[in-house]
């Protein structure tokens, strides 16, 4: 279709074409229908018909390419026969502009999506926040009888509790919020997460937090299916730790080409998302779930989007986390567009409700960044996989140090000179290892429990991610915690990027996909100063404030590691702890509130199952007519995913690892 309209463009106005025959299907008038041309130039009926549908006429034609594109530019054709004789060279230019054009069209076509409020956004370019609610929460600021009398009181404005007196109230002691419970019916839920603390985080909170507010006939289940030998290695990590455990799948997906273990591998092509559907649309437990979750990775969503299921989308990485090239994001972008138009409401009224979600307002602000699409917190707690009775004691005098970097020179030439407060000696610190459970002076084979974690003084966190759940459990336990600002802590996240490393080394920030035009940032979350140079710091900076570190409150920052000494060395601890505490019943109450806001599209959106096979409108309907009839059914394309295959995967996966 593009092609045939570039050559119109081009052929009918450029000097020099060389295009004789073209004279016999000029390009119609403005105003006029394109049907005539399209069927002189050759197209088919049903061709003609899927351009005549969209409404479009000569003069949108002649919009739809900019003026420089216009000159002198000869594409090769062959529809209908005919070829236009152009160079290699202006073949290739002509082919980056279609690319563009494609992206801004496709861009265009799905911005029903989501549109900025109408008073505009509160945050001003230049890092000016003075009309919001506080630094880093992008919306204006709110009146308390505004905040309590909605429900959910934060929907897409997390942390809009801070605004309240918080610090001196529960949210039973106002009115409002007082015997708030969730209403919606129990749901049955696949966790196809990779990450152990992740699936342990939103699968407990569902299970027993949700669950005990939709009332006590109501039970909602999570089963954890990720491949066979690595849930199982999850799980026996994971629930001795926690304390909790889950059902996982009989029968878990284990396509090897899912796991990447080169730098070559451009992510996952259709003929996977094929692959699942064949082989799992009999599956019992996929068929009976009422919704599939994803977290890490969030990507792996597009795998599942011909399942008539409910897809709770709730990143804890970035979106497009192993899609590396610009072709492979951008169809990423338009297809979490395509999950925010779906339901009976929208542009694809035969698709479910979906569920698009962030697991931290990083992601969230990323995701609306690329596409429009404005996600809501249902955010990392794990407070109900920790459970009540683990909390700070502080009964050790050594320090947390919090970080895969040691100790930098500069902190230890200022510990000989510190004195702590509990004992009267200099700081003593205890750097944690990356399974969060081991450290440097114990035996390998020797794994602490939570509850001895929670004896440290304090912690100390340099964030090498933006989503470090070390740092979340320590929250979750009230330990009193200090981390750098985000310009002292930026050059310390490493793992902040969808491009570079460790997702995709290959890729650069210039090859990602344009932002959304509704995005009101200037800042790129996608350059880094140790790639693109010291010009980038100002954009770290920015994006490093929004990891939850920053927005949980009772967090102290220090703006250097003499300020780090001095707030160690005042610092009430206890206070610390117990304004942790309040801060947690809170964010629990939002999470809480959210969640039941996303369970009531997941439950809105199940449909009675089969009976018989003469049941054509049944839930299960489109598992027995094919993968391609049902992405055209759900969402009008016969394509999610790229066709290409990037590399031979199976010569460079082993899929024996977990994913920490």
């Amino acid at each position: 279709m593009w092609f045939l309209l570039h050559f119109c463009r081009i052929a009918s106005q450029s000097t020099g074409s060389g295009d004789a025959e073209n004279e016999h299907c000029p390009c119609p008038e403005a105003g006029q229908p394109v049907g005539p041309w399209l069927g002189c130039i050759g197209l088919s009926t049903e061709q003609r018909e899927r351009i005549e549908d969209q409404g479009w006429n000569a003069a949108d034609l002649r919009e739809m390419l900019p003026e420089e594109a216009m000159a002198a530019l000869r594409v090769s054709r062959e529809k209908a026969g005919r070829v236009m004789r152009c160079s290699k060279g202006k073949r290739e230019g002509s082919l980056r502009e279609w690319r563009r054009m494609r992206e801004r069209e496709e861009q265009a076509r799905f911005d029903p999506a989501w549109r900025p409020p109408a008073e505009g956004y509160c945050y001003r370019h230049g890092n000016d926040w003075s009309q919001c609610a506080g630094d880093h929460m992008l919306y204006p600021k709110r009146s308390s009888q505004e905040i309590l009398t909605r429900d959910p009181i934060c929907l897409h404005e997390p942390f809009c509790w801070k605004q309240l007196d918080w610090r001196h109230s529960d949210p039973s002691d106002h009115a409002a919020l007082r015997g708030w419970s969730c209403p919606h019916n129990a749901a049955r839920l696949i966790d196809l997460t990779r990450h152990r603390a992740g699936m342990a985080d939103q699968s407990a909170f569902v299970e027993k937090t949700l669950s005990a507010m939709s009332g006590a006939h109501t039970q909602h289940s999570v089963t954890l299916c990720y491949s066979g030998s690595t849930a199982s290695r999850n799980c026996r990590y994971t629930c001795p730790v926690y304390g909790v455990s889950f059902k996982t799948c009989k029968d878990p997906p284990q396509l090897r080409a899912l796991r990447e273990r080169c730098e070559h591998c451009s992510g996952i092509v259709e003929s996977n998302a094929r692959d699942y559907f064949a082989r799992y649309r009999h599956n019992k437990e996929f068929l009976e779930a009422d919704a599939l979750m994803f977290s890490f990775w969030p990507s792996e969503f597009e795998l599942w989007m011909a399942w008539n299921k409910t897809l709770v989308v709730n990143p804890c990485h970035r979106i497009n986390m192993y899609r590396c090239s610009e072709a492979t994001s951008r169809r990423n972008f338009e297809n979490v567009r395509r999950l925010a138009m779906s339901g009976p409401a929208g542009v694809f009224p035969r698709a479910p409700q979906h569920v698009l979600a962030s697991s931290n307002v990083y992601d969230g602000e990323y995701m609306r960044h690329y596409t429009g699409v404005n996600p809501i917190l249902l955010g990392c707690g794990l407070e109900d996989a920790i459970g009540p009775n683990i909390s700070w004691v502080g009964s050790r005098r050594e320090i947390l140090w919090n970080s895969y970097h040691p100790l930098p020179p500069e902190l230890r030439e200022l510990l000989p000179g510190s004195q702590a407060p509990w004992d009267g000696k200099s700081f003593d610190f205890v750097k944690q290892l990356a399974d969060g459970l081991r450290f440097p002076h114990a035996s390998s084979s020797v794994r602490l429990k939570m509850a001895d974690l929670a004896e440290f003084k304090a912690v100390v966190a340099l964030p090498y991610s933006i989503t470090n759940f070390k740092v979340v459990e320590q929250y979750a336990m009230n330990m009193p915690l200090f981390v750098p600002s985000p310009a002292l802590g930026a050059s310390f996240v490493v793992d902040r990027t969808a491009v570079h490393g460790p997702c995709c080394p290959g890729m650069n920030e210039t090859e990602m996909p344009a932002p959304h035009t509704s995005s009101p940032y200037e800042f790129s979350p996608n350059v880094r100063p140790d790639f693109d140079g010291p010009s980038a710091a100002a954009a770290a900076t920015f994006w490093v404030g929004f990891p939850e570190i920053y927005l949980w409150p009772c967090v102290k920052q220090f703006h250097s590691w003499r300020e780090l000494i001095t707030q160690l060395e005042t610092a009430d601890l206890d206070e610390m702890s117990k304004c942790m505490a309040q801060a947690q019943k809170w964010r629990r109450f939002e999470r809480a509130q959210n969640w039941c806001w996303a369970m009531g599209r997941i439950t809105g959106s199940i449909m009675p199952r089969a009976t018989s096979n003469a049941d054509a409108e049944d839930y299960d309907y489109l598992y027995s007519q094919g993968y391609e009839k049902a992405l055209r059914d759900l969402y009008n394309t016969t394509e999610i995913l790229e066709r290409t295959e990037w590399c031979d995967l199976d010569s460079c996966m082993d899929g024996t690892q977990p994913i920490d």
